[in-house]
């Protein structure tokens, strides 16, 4: 029998019996069953013994099969420092609680059992995964966890005797003293191991991220609406964003996104998949969600019949599923706010609503969904960033400058209220750059970017895309670049993102920009019609005048890129600044606004040579309403331009210069002149 506290054997000691250690199963803690059992001063329970055979007290006979672990039967015990509370999965030690999963609980419970003793593969299978068929990599996952956490404790160690099992040996003084360095070896070798993978990434150009690093590879197939409602294919995209994110804080989870974007052949299949659909129902939604094998057979399907301000919940439920299944820790709950989120479900379902209507002609009903979002939970980082870029975007929509400055005024709030809610993450650093942009103040807009980039966590894909697009506004076309493409590092989804082709164009890649461009899905065009003008400048710019005009006509751009290139001034459509008053014709065309449509006429004005017609094109479209657009100012059309004392003057007078000299950070295409002037290309 196992030692009570006190006998000879104490290095794995049960709990005291007061009464008030613990969480109570049934309790409402996800590890809590029905069954309700005091603390008592004895180790784990032995697996039960058949009433004949023979038995040596540390398990069962070899005819019998162990029986499957109950965690709520299970009573708290020790090994060395840690208290471990299987009933709550709960691990207790002086720095801290930490929860653990279900089956991660059952196997130390199983090895605790046995202290010493190897216990062989097939009984933790009988134990912890009863009636269930699962691979040695289930088991090898459990145990990698449970062995961190012995070692950093120093508490125990577990050793895998090869082709048998495993083996639990508690430290303290009584372990024999060639144990004790173990610890500390196995510690060492994990930093050199580390420090090795770190430099083969390094000099092989490689990544942590690149699929087929170590971790369980898991594919997010896009969730599925049940019917043509756009409202359901809204829902169905925020639930499949929201689960990759919250999975890939899982440290375990390789999480890749699936889908008739997800590229074919570029990486090895997952080693298991979930997919889901959701349908929207008189009084709430129905979402039905499934893991599969990398066979295809299902390992875990529920579906999950609740009201739309239920949907946070839903993704937490999915996402702990999936995380039991493959036997990974899930380190995040319902409290999101680290990296931005918020435990409001109400908030959370008027923020999944607004996003995927973000870009849509009439943004009103984002923008409604979203506001609706804050005010439910004024601390929400995400929905106050998304926020205050949908005021951003809106001021591209207006014709007035009276509404343009409402907007903007809009847009500053609500940064400001994203930056101090949470300003130790990138989102309100992010959204207080593109509103300092909108203002003008391009010396503050870098700083904030600069700031957000301090701040990049690594391994979020909308992270990336955003900085991105930063980047570009201050001419780092390289590190924008280099910020869009390790998306598709991190999930290999990315590597047909539609606003890589601009990117593209932007730096010279015209024939990768068309490659990108034909492989993108109509769907993909719908969403994002702009992905048109990119791909008519890398026909153009790569020689396609023929095809350039085809697609011009094709998707109805402005009348004169159909006409390439037989170029000449309209007096309607792009009349020449030399002879007409340009401010006056573009108040009669587009009233205050107009500042897109203006830049894009001074690039086809500097491609067909019209240089001093390019400038005033672009001087007069910086001093229109709208938001945005200086990274238009690198683009290929306008290199002979950007040589001229025309176009140094102008990014001067716009702040770019200023910018550039405060940070030190200097675009690609203007250095500075030991003159005080500058240079660009």
């Amino acid at each position: 029998m196992a030692a009570p506290l006190g006998g000879e054997d104490n290095r794995v000691q049960p709990l005291e019996a007061d009464g008030n250690v613990g969480t109570k199963p049934g309790s409402g803690h996800p590890c809590a069953e029905e069954e309700q059992v005091g603390v008592q001063d004895y180790l784990p329970r032995l697996p039960r013994q058949a009433s004949n055979g023979p038995s040596n007290g540390h398990g069962p006979p070899a005819s019998e099969p162990p029986a499957p672990i109950v965690l709520a039967h299970e009573l708290p015990f020790r090994i060395g420092a840690l208290e471990l509370r299987p009933s709550t999965c709960e691990v207790i030690s002086a720095e801290g609680n930490q929860t653990v999963q279900p089956r991660v609980m059952q196997v130390i419970v199983a090895l605790a059992r046995r202290r010493g003793e190897v216990v062989p593969h097939e009984d933790l299978l009988a134990e912890c995964w009863p009636g269930r068929i699962v691979g040695d990599d289930a088991i090898h996952r459990c145990v990698a966890i449970i062995r961190r956490l012995g070692e950093t404790s120093g508490s125990f160690i577990v050793e895998n005797v090869s082709r048998v099992g495993y083996r639990l040996t508690p430290l303290d003084e009584t372990t024999p003293a060639l144990a004790r360095p173990l610890r500390r070896y196995v510690l060492t070798a994990a930093i050199l191991l580390g420090l090795a993978a770190l430099a083969w990434f390094a000099f092989a150009g490689g990544s942590p991220f690149r699929p087929g690093g170590k971790g369980v590879e898991v594919m997010v197939m896009p969730f599925t609406a049940a019917s043509a409602n756009a409202e359901e294919a809204a829902l169905a995209t925020g639930i499949t964003d929201e689960l990759i994110v919250r999975m890939r804080r899982v440290p375990e989870l390789k999480v890749v996104t699936g889908g008739a974007l997800a590229p074919v052949g570029d990486s090895p299949a997952a080693d298991h998949r979930v997919e889901g659909s959701v349908r929207l129902q008189k009084n709430g939604l129905r979402v039905s969600a499934r893991l599969m094998d990398a066979s295809g057979q299902v390992v875990w399907s529920q579906t999950f019949d609740r009201r739309i301000s239920d949907l946070l919940q839903v993704q937490e439920d999915i996402a702990r599923a999936v995380a039991d299944e493959l036997s990974v820790s899930l380190d995040v709950g319902i409290d999101s706010r680290s990296y931005g989120g918020t435990d409001n479900p109400e908030a959370f379902a008027n923020y999944v609503q607004g996003s995927a209507r973000l870009y849509d002609t009439d943004g009103s009903l984002g923008i409604a969904y979203l506001e609706r979002a804050v005010e439910l939970d004024p601390g929400y980082v995400k929905a106050l960033a998304a926020l205050s870029e949908a005021y951003g975007f809106s001021r591209n929509l207006v014709s007035s400058r009276r509404e343009d400055q409402e907007w903007l005024r809009k847009q500053g709030l609500a940064s400001a209220r994203a930056l101090r809610a949470n300003p130790g993450i990138w989102q309100g650093h992010t959204a207080r750059s593109y509103y300092e942009l909108g203002r003008g103040n391009l010396a503050e807009a870098e700083a904030q970017y600069l700031r957000a980039v301090a701040l990049d966590p690594g391994d979020d894909p909308a992270a990336k895309d955003t900085l991105a697009s930063l980047a570009s506004e201050f001419g780092l076309v390289r590190t924008m670049l280099e910020f869009r493409r390790s998306k598709a590092v991190i999930d290999p989804y990315y590597s047909s993102d539609s606003r890589l082709v601009g990117d593209l164009v932007l730096a010279g890649q015209q024939e990768e920009a068309r490659a990108l461009f034909a492989t993108l899905p109509k769907e993909t065009l719908a969403i994002h019609p702009g992905v048109a003008v990119d791909a008519f400048w890398a026909q153009l710019l790569a020689g396609d005048v023929e095809g350039a005009r085809e697609l011009a006509i094709r998707k109805k751009l402005f009348p004169p890129y159909g006409r390439v290139p037989d170029f000449q001034f309209d007096p309607a459509d792009m009349p020449d600044p030399s002879v007409v008053d340009l401010r006056q014709w573009a108040d009669a065309k587009f009233g205050e606004g107009g500042r897109a449509d203006l830049v894009f006429l001074a690039l086809l004005a500097a491609q067909n040579g019209k240089q001093a017609a390019a400038l005033e094109y672009l001087r007069l479209a910086h001093r229109r309403t709208g938001a945005y657009g200086y990274r238009f100012l690198w683009h290929p059309a306008l290199a002979d331009v950007r040589r001229t004392e025309g176009f140094a003057r102008l990014v001067n007078d716009l702040g770019l210069v200023a910018a550039w000299r405060k940070s030190g950070v200097w675009g690609d295409y203007c250095r500075p002149e030991p003159a005080g002037e500058i240079t660009c290309r």
